[in-house]
């Protein structure tokens, strides 16, 4: 649910064409679709570590390191545009392991033990 809630704050600027270019097709529309998905992908993530490490800063920082190498490829890349997919095509493949992660880690959640600091 915080997945799908972080995505949801982020569409109106996602709509006005940040993070994403507003030539790619399908915009802006896409691109909010595409950021639902990374937030929800990443969200399951964040879910996981937080009730596995009962320490919400972990997940903090896995936010922060996704934002600096999300923008990376673009700082990067010649049109310095970031796609749907990203500037390049490494975004698909990568994106495809995030969900698998986040499949399993879902899976896996309810059987999660915190760790007793």
């Amino acid at each position: 649910m915080n997945g799908l809630y972080w995505g949801i704050a982020h569409l109106p600027l996602i709509y006005l064409g940040f993070n994403y270019s507003l030539e790619n097709a399908g915009a802006p529309w896409s691109n909010m679709l595409m950021m639902m998905l990374v937030c929800v992908t990443i969200g399951m993530i964040c879910s996981y570590v937080m009730v596995y490490s009962n320490n919400v800063m972990y997940p903090a920082i896995i936010h922060g390191v996704v934002n600096v190498i999300g923008e990376i490829p673009v700082f990067i890349s010649v049109s310095g545009k970031n796609g749907l997919l990203g500037p390049n095509p490494t975004v698909l493949i990568s994106m495809s392991g995030l969900i698998l992660c986040a499949i399993i880690m879902l899976i896996k959640l309810p059987t999660a033990k915190m760790v007793r600091a």
